[in-house]
């Protein structure tokens, strides 16, 4: 078991108040007890989206803290919580401190696909480290909560299946009588609880494989090449096989009939169906031959009377192990080049803030425009890698957004756009609105602590010549000379 805790929690944190002296990190025991623990890993945000603050809210205070852990105690991996339907690295991807990409579910038993799709993305992103599903749905009844967003056990064995085989070193699981901490219902229940006690098994099954870390995903369907549904879907099918190709599993959330591509695996295998809710195995076959393709059909219900199984094929220990064939790449429905929003909507029309551009196939098209002003420092953000189903099999890889530095205007809205070296156009209308801010007072108390002194000149010198608003008081989109005047002439003696 791993603690993770958050020295300060992303919503308490107002814009600017962190205070980013020599030793920002006052919280009891973090340069002793904490740092003698074996099992802890520290988190920056918090589950918070921030709302109008847009996709990476508090970026400056959760970057100083993250910065600031990794320096105090370098011997502990540092990750990030992010808000619902994110992970880490959309903020954070190329900061030094991130060790760990934590993906979260977005709460909503209609979109249980986000249990695979966010790990295998972060799984495929380049700098690559690890990944894992840091906040699954929480199993059992939570207030007045909607049905969408309640869990059952079945709902919590699939997220548990879905996280180890897209990528993620192992799983969560949540409990709402853990999370209000009840003492009417008992905090105790999740032992008791099917879905609590499920995971268990889980881990058994895995680790019962032996290396069971060495699974990669099967993203392109070259192991499991048939009865994986859709891509996207709630009850879409997954494998993973490992790196030696001794070892393939499967998971479905529903009955039908799954062809595994057996030139995968090293030698001969045994093929075994395994009930995640019982903790038992029916045997397949052994001695099945790795050529050629092999239909696996679930075993009817399970012992909870639901249709979810996991498919494990195993083979002996081999010295020469077969070299994989590779089969014929499905046919999968190319992207279509679109633009689906912008984050954050708005800004300051002095312009200067970070923007991303979020679509599908946006190779080439790196000219944006906000209305008719260019925008500059544009950068390929998300790279997913190729074969991802339901994407093209190219050999080149998806850029699926951008960030850039949006440009000055006037007060409005302005419609975005891309264009490519072909001149071909992407338009996304009226997605950014430009807001003209009302300066306040230049007090030159950048961190909020009522005083003026060498905290705020070292927060001057941190982001000199970068869009910082905290100690923008001219609002002319970054920090400057005028920025330094201020502080210097309200400093506190």
């Amino acid at each position: 078991m791993q603690l993770v805790p958050q020295p300060v929690h992303q919503r308490c944190v107002r814009p600017g108040p962190l205070v980013l002296g020599v030793d920002p990190l006052k919280f009891p025991d973090v340069h002793s007890g904490y740092k003698s623990a074996n099992n802890l890993i520290w988190s920056t945000g918090g589950d918070y989206n921030g709302g109008t603050q847009g996709a990476c809210p508090r970026i400056a205070e959760t970057r100083a803290l993250g910065n600031a852990l990794n320096a105090a105690d370098s011997r502990h991996l540092i990750t990030y919580h992010s808000g619902p339907g994110s992970s880490s690295i959309r903020c954070f991807n190329n900061d030094p401190w991130l060790d760990i990409s934590a993906t979260y579910w977005d709460f909503d038993r209609s979109n249980m696909a986000s249990s695979y799709t966010l790990p295998l993305r972060d799984y495929a992103n380049s700098p690559t480290r690890p990944t894992f599903m840091m906040e699954t749905g929480y199993e059992g009844p939570w207030g007045t909560e909607s049905a969408t967003r309640l869990m059952n056990a079945e709902a919590s064995r699939q997220q548990s299946y879905y996280n180890v085989l897209a990528g993620s070193f192992g799983n969560t699981y949540g409990s709402n009588d853990v999370h209000a901490m009840r003492s009417t219902s008992g905090w105790q229940n999740p032992l008791k609880r099917p879905g609590g006690f499920q995971q268990g098994y889980v881990r058994q099954l895995f680790t019962g494989l032996g290396n069971w870390w060495q699974l990669v995903p099967d993203a392109n369907r070259s192991v499991l090449v048939s009865g994986n549904g859709s891509y996207g879907s709630n009850d879409y099918a997954l494998a993973a096989r490992s790196e030696d190709g001794k070892m393939v599993v499967a998971f479905t959330p529903q009955a039908r009939t799954l062809g595994i591509n057996m030139a995968k695996l090293a030698g001969p295998s045994t093929a075994r169906w395994y009930d995640p809710t019982a903790n038992s195995f029916k045997a397949i076959g052994s001695g099945l031959a790795n050529s050629g393709t092999k239909t696996f059909t679930t075993p009817g219900k399970n012992s909870a009377g639901d249709n979810d199984w996991v498919l494990v094929l195993t083979t002996g220990s081999t010295t020469t192990p077969t070299t994989p064939t590779t089969p014929t790449t499905p046919t999968t429905p190319q992207p279509v080049p679109a633009l689906t929003n912008v984050l954050p909507a708005s800004g300051p029309v002095a312009g200067g803030n970070n923007v991303t551009i979020n679509g599908t196939a946006l190779d080439g098209y790196d000219q944006i425009r906000f209305g008719t002003k260019m925008a500059t420092n544009v950068k390929a953000m998300v790279v997913v890698a190729s074969c991802i189903p339901n994407t093209t099999c190219s050999s080149n890889p998806q850029v699926m957004s951008y960030t850039v530095t949006a440009p000055a205007n006037s007060a409005g809205v302005v419609d975005i756009t891309a264009t490519n070296a072909a001149g071909q156009k992407l338009t996304l209308s009226a997605a950014y609105t430009y807001t003209a801010a009302t300066t306040p007072p230049a007090s030159g108390d950048i961190n909020g602590d009522n005083k003026v002194n060498n905290l705020d000149f070292s927060l001057i010198i941190t982001y000199w010549n970068k869009p910082y608003p905290p100690a923008d008081f001219n609002r002319n989109g970054k920090v400057d000379t005028a920025d330094l005047s201020v502080v210097l002439g309200k400093w506190t003696w």
